[in-house]
């Protein structure tokens, strides 16, 4: 799997951008929580949890049982986040509410996907929903990732980006799926800060300052002088019937 392999050489890096710069994706994964819709007392399982705390963006009052799973045994190991494999989540059949997977299966195969969405299927509950958030094919983000991001970061990146296409995989595992997308901020304190959380979680240390503005500029269409920039993920909200 493309992801066991890139999060294991990039993993400590990718961890000291969340930790020195904890506020960054605040927007990212308050989105991704509003997107579960949850109710009192139901259950999450983030898989992969991308190593971030989603409950404090949680609605309080609500009880949400609340458990993460990281599907890269470094990521585990260094954040003692527990281990699973997408095709195997250590869950009761029919015992969670929402599943949530943020902007990482972009990294997976088709037949990883599908073993995936099956194995979601599994331990929801009937009305469940597989909330997953990633690029949309031909964004800008997709631009910056496997354009700007593949030139600079020494292991590549080639996501495998969504678009309405990929409705029907969902649906041939038995899901109804309705499609969204949501747009936000990354928002820094400065511009030295912004380029360092680039560098360590897109492990792109080669690069200058001058080349990290130009490739925002240029991609996701940042001006000088301004420290943040508009991201853009594409929701499959997928629920079992």
């Amino acid at each position: 799997m493309d992801y066991e392999h890139i999060f294991t050489e990039r993993g400590k890096s990718y961890l000291s951008a969340l930790k020195t710069y904890p506020n960054v994706l605040a927007n990212e994964l308050s989105t991704a929580i509003r997107m579960c819709n949850l109710e009192y007392g139901q259950t999450l399982l983030t898989i992969p949890s991308a190593c971030e705390n989603v409950e404090i963006y949680m609605p309080t009052g609500l009880n949400i049982h609340h458990q993460a799973f990281e599907t890269n045994k470094t990521l585990s190991e260094l954040t003692d986040i527990s281990y699973c494999t997408f095709d195997s989540i250590p869950c009761d059949e029919k015992s969670v509410d929402v599943v949530l997977s943020l902007a990482t299966l972009h990294h997976c195969t088709q037949e990883e996907r599908r073993s995936f969405y099956n194995e979601a299927l599994r331990v929801l509950k009937p009305g469940g929903r597989l909330i997953i958030g990633d690029v949309l094919l031909g964004s800008d983000q997709d631009r910056w990732l496997n354009i700007f991001v593949n030139q600079y970061n020494p292991l590549g990146h080639a996501g495998m980006f969504w678009s309405e296409a990929d409705v029907v995989h969902l649906e041939s595992c038995g899901f109804t799926v309705k499609t969204e997308i949501c747009k936000y901020t990354w928002d820094f304190p400065d511009m030295l800060s912004m380029y360092d959380f680039i560098r360590k979680l897109f492990y792109v240390y080669a690069v200058s300052d001058a080349d990290i503005q130009n490739g925002l500029q240029e991609y996701l269409h940042v001006k000088d002088g301004v420290h943040m920039f508009q991201w853009t993920l594409m929701y499959f909200i997928a629920s079992r019937p």
